[in-house]
């Protein structure tokens, strides 16, 4: 259905960019997730993609699209061991690179070195997500939120 017929009165129209011209890649790197949300899609949660995957991935996106920002998402990708490596080959190909996380890990680690990792690697930018769905969602949203309020 078109939002035309919904709301003849609003003037909103879909965006039909040229193939080149889509400036965000979104990359999945697992399936894997320290959370069993309710209402996730993700249900092979078991899959991790191959470094080599990942960075053929990137590159055949920026090739086909003029890229300025890649997510990195997942599953969880603060799970994966190459994540450093990931973000430092998003940076050397001279776009931003952003990461969607739940922030589980980057705020329970007590030293802060795996948040100084990821930003001496590059990462411009970190997106929280949490669904109500989470186990432990109010916990670690009160959590996330407490914490951001210190600063």
């Amino acid at each position: 259905m078109k939002i035309q017929k919904i709301c003849p009165d609003y003037s909103i129209k879909p965006w039909k960019p040229a193939k080149h011209m889509v400036p965000h890649l979104t990359i999945e790197t697992n399936m894997t997730c320290n959370f069993r949300c309710k209402v996730c899609y993700n249900l092979n949660t078991s899959h991790v993609k191959s470094l080599e995957t990942i960075l053929q991935e990137i590159d055949i996106g920026i090739q086909k699209r003029k890229v300025d920002t890649i997510t990195i998402m997942g599953g969880e990708p603060t799970l994966l061991p190459d994540l450093c490596k990931i973000i430092r080959y998003i940076k050397s190909k001279k776009v931003l690179c952003q990461m969607l996380t739940n922030g589980f890990l980057i705020y329970n680690d007590q030293t802060d070195n795996f948040l100084k990792d990821l930003v001496t690697s590059g990462l411009d930018r970190i997106i929280l997500h949490f669904d109500k769905g989470q186990e432990a969602y109010e916990e670690l949203a009160s959590l996330v939120f407490n914490h951001l309020g210190e600063n």
